[in-house]
């Protein structure tokens, strides 16, 4: 049996808020509450998540595709003198990665006083972290 309750319509603009929303916010539970009051509506966690989802498949190509054309992008970086490092799992699908510009690497090699790894800023659509390193020199 469905169960259909007057205020649970996605509509452009809600949609339009949940893709504005759906990469700063953490848990689709707080997205859900951010909707929710904003439009006073009563979606469901399953419902935002869903629609996230629907609008990340239609923002992006799919997961193989992704990592397929970053792996190859960074290997024509590297090329040009930077660094690319990758590796995949048992199953031959990509788990991780390291990439340094040209650029990076020629400032590493000048100034190397400070390195700050953080991987706790913010997650991709694959729920992976994606890791700010920031160099501060003298």
């Amino acid at each position: 049996m469905l169960d259909f309750r007057k205020g649970s319509e996605f509509t452009e603009v809600i949609i339009n808020e949940i893709d504005l929303l759906k990469g700063s916010i953490k848990t689709f539970r707080k997205l859900t509450n951010v909707i929710n009051n904003k439009f006073n509506t009563s979606f469901s966690i399953p419902q935002i998540q869903y629609q996230s989802n629907k609008l990340l498949k239609l923002t992006f190509g799919s997961p193989q595709e992704d990592a397929y054309l970053f792996v190859e992008l960074a290997k024509t970086e590297a090329e040009n003198g930077g660094f690319f490092q990758y590796k995949t799992n048992s199953s031959s699908q990509f788990s991780s990665a390291l990439f340094l510009s040209k650029t990076m690497l020629q400032y590493s090699k000048h100034f190397l006083d400070i390195i700050i790894v953080d991987a706790t800023y913010r997650r991709n659509r694959f729920n992976l972290p994606l890791i700010n390193i920031m160099g501060i020199n003298n």
